[in-house]
């Protein structure tokens, strides 16, 4: 059932491209964001977005990163896969400040050459 004042599955598919990307954008740099101010959100929402791209960056390759986590590790930078990794422990204090500016920019880029 629709809210008064909110769009309907169907009615969110009818957006253009161009404001389906601008609203993902902006969900990414808010994403981001946050990412720099706690580690929690680093673990909890960046971390495991970064995976899919890596872990189908990586399939694309022939290496499959839940089976394969030591071949995934030779493909990948230590800080990549130490966030990535699949048999990581869950960070303990969740309100540790996040990423660097510098360290998400060098991560992304570094899928984006994968």
């Amino acid at each position: 059932i629709a809210r008064p004042g909110r769009r309907s599955a169907a009615g969110s598919k009818s957006r253009t491209p161009a404001a389906a990307r601008a609203t993902l954008l902006v969900d990414a740099e808010r994403l981001l964001a946050d990412s720099r101010d706690h580690m929690g959100t680093v673990e909890a929402r960046l971390a495991p977005t970064l995976a899919a791209i890596a872990a189908g960056r990586l399939r694309a390759r022939g290496i499959d990163l839940e089976r394969e986590p030591e071949r995934a590790r030779g493909s990948l930078s230590p800080g990549l896969f130490a966030l990535i990794d699949p048999g990581r422990p869950p960070v303990e204090d969740r309100r540790a400040p996040g990423l660097e500016t510098a360290e998400l920019e060098a991560l992304i880029g570094e899928l984006e050459r994968l």
